[in-house]
């Protein structure tokens, strides 16, 4: 690289003259009124982001430099430009990963149905779901930049204040959303209120849980027994909560084995993911009233920092163990005590009264 700007300084001479601000100009800056030789050998030390970082202070620089910068500026080093750039420049633009480029964004953009999280991007963000709530990846980066950076440079944390109901079943889900210790957690209330008189389930409450009301608490855990894709027949099923399977893995849809139980712990084996489940039954005041079933899931789950869409902690969240890669590592992998089953409860319930520390 030092061949390079060797071999243009002579013509900058000539062009520029010394110093690069010109003759009569008055210097706008102490750093472009050093010699031409002084500051190429300063570029020259710099990383490749921040040798153009320094090209694009001023016109003067830009028109000295940028030849002999953008000869060094290969695809990792426009990336970190561009993080550089989403940091320190603009508070409306944000680094998009699938496309390495820098996007505008509105401060109303919010996580919400399957069409909504896409909207105003050029390009095709990842999209997942937990319960009836979509999140984008520039959903959850933009709420962390807000935090790293400043507001403005992102979205509100209020914006995963929201609630559903889902239209085909019977789930009602609410959401909220923490930043603690600088990464991003996320809370979601599941809860099912079943009236057995208009259900026709007068004996079997598990039989509606798994015929009329599927439910996902995150990609691997739900709260109906899995069925295979014949597309994919040799996919990792999801498993069922524990406490909503009968003994023996079995329905009778001629007893009712639910039983009472409350805030009964759980937790995901594959993304960092815990919950809780309560099983209450609500008999009737009198015969005019039906009995009902009250299940309430509440599930808690850590997407970590939100600076790559290839941390394991948002891919095991966002997608099914059929698409990671080869050899990925998940939170069964993970011996650190830092990932036990029940820490991302646990962090959640003590918020920031106690530093946690994360090895990765």
């Amino acid at each position: 690289m030092a061949i390079i700007f060797t071999s243009i300084r002579p013509s900058l001479r000539r062009w520029l003259g010394q110093p690069i601000c010109g003759v009569n100009s008055q210097p706008t800056s102490l750093l472009l009124n050093q010699p031409v030789d002084i500051l190429f050998q300063i570029l020259e030390c710099l990383p490749p982001e921040s040798s153009m970082a320094v090209t694009l202070t001023c016109k003067s620089a830009f028109r000295a430099f940028f030849p002999a910068v953008k000869s060094r500026l290969d695809g990792p080093g426009l990336r970190n430009l561009l993080l550089l750039l989403e940091e320190s420049v603009s508070r409306d633009l944000f680094f998009c990963h699938n496309c390495t480029r820098l996007h505008r964004f509105k401060s109303s953009w919010a996580p919400g149905c399957q069409y909504q999280s896409s909207l105003g991007l050029p390009c095709e963000p990842k999209v997942t779901n937990v319960g009836d709530l979509y999140i984008g990846f520039h959903h959850i980066r933009l709420v962390m930049n807000s935090h790293f950076f400043g507001p403005g440079h992102g979205l509100s944390l209020n914006r995963f204040e929201t609630k559903f109901t889902h239209r085909c079943t019977s789930w009602e889900t609410h959401y909220a959303a923490r930043i603690l210790q600088d990464q991003l957690f996320l809370r979601v209330s599941h809860r099912l209120l079943l009236n057995k008189k208009h259900h026709s389930i007068s004996t079997s409450i598990r039989t509606a849980i798994r015929n009329d009301c599927p439910h996902h608490i995150c990609h691997h855990i739900t709260t109906h027994p899995p069925t295979r894709n014949p597309r994919d027949p040799y996919a990792v099923l999801p498993t069922q909560i524990p406490d909503l399977t009968p003994l023996g893995g079995k329905f009778d849809n001629y007893s009712d084995d639910v039983k009472d139980f409350d805030n009964a712990p759980g937790s995901c084996c594959i993304c960092l993911t815990d919950f809780t489940t309560t099983v209450k039954q609500r008999k009737a005041d009198s015969n005019s009233e039906p009995e009902m079933l009250d299940v309430a899931v509440v599930s808690y789950h850590q997407l970590g920092h939100c600076r790559s869409p290839s941390d394991w902690k948002w891919l095991t969240f966002s997608a099914p163990y059929s698409q990671y890669p080869s050899g990925f590592i998940t939170r069964a992998n993970h011996a650190e005590p830092y990932y036990d089953l029940g820490g991302v409860k646990k962090r959640w319930d003590m918020g920031d009264s106690k530093v946690f520390m994360d090895s990765k």
